[in-house]
């Protein structure tokens, strides 16, 4: 009895060490980024919009996403300890320095209208995410490697941007403490 219970031990463990020896280093998330607006008016699609020459009339969102690179500093060897990989049977994608949700905003640099109320240049748009909106019209989200924030038609009906361009300023922080941000223009005739 011991004996099959030693060697189903031993088998689980030998396949861990497998399985675990499989998976692919952490990626590392760097400071350089792709900061784009995407016309979410066609759910099954979503494109860039050229910030230089176009303008935005429907649903759209703003995104940020970091350019990530494989880390090879962690070899198998490093990382083969049986009592470590015993229960690491499967695999997730692991970020080194990955993007954090506190202080994470993101800005206009002109006032707009929300219900007939005005709200400030430089209000944090995941704060009125949050205490205004619910995720299904305003979704503001930061993810180990991105950062978004989604303005749904029943948001835009909410809204009233008089007719300018508008710069958004978007930060974020990453795990060892660096800000990365960004700022963007484009023209906004939604109504």
């Amino acid at each position: 009895m011991y004996k099959k219970a030693i060697l189903f031990y031993v088998s689980l463990s030998g396949l861990s060490v497998i399985f675990s020896g499989c998976c692919p280093d952490p990626y590392t998330v760097t400071a350089e980024f792709k900061a784009y607006f995407g016309d979410i008016s066609d759910v099954s699609t979503t494109s860039m919009i050229d910030t230089d020459t176009d303008t935005i009339r429907d649903a759209f969102g703003y995104f940020m996403d970091a350019v990530v690179i494989a880390s090879h500093e962690n070899s198998m060897l490093n990382d083969f300890n049986i009592f470590h990989s015993a229960y690491a049977l499967s695999c997730t994608e692991e970020y080194l320095n990955p993007y954090t949700f506190e202080n994470a905003s993101l800005t206009l640099d002109k006032p707009f209208l929300l219900d007939g109320h005005v709200i400030a240049a430089g209000t944090n748009l995941f704060d009125l995410a949050i205490s205004v909106f619910s995720e299904t019209e305003l979704n503001a989200y930061v993810f180990e490697t991105s950062f978004g924030v989604v303005f749904r038609r029943e948001v835009i009906q909410r809204l009233r941007f008089p007719l300018d361009t508008y710069t958004f300023v978007a930060s974020v922080n990453m795990e060892d403490g660096t800000i990365v941000s960004s700022a963007d223009a484009v023209v906004i005739e939604i109504n």
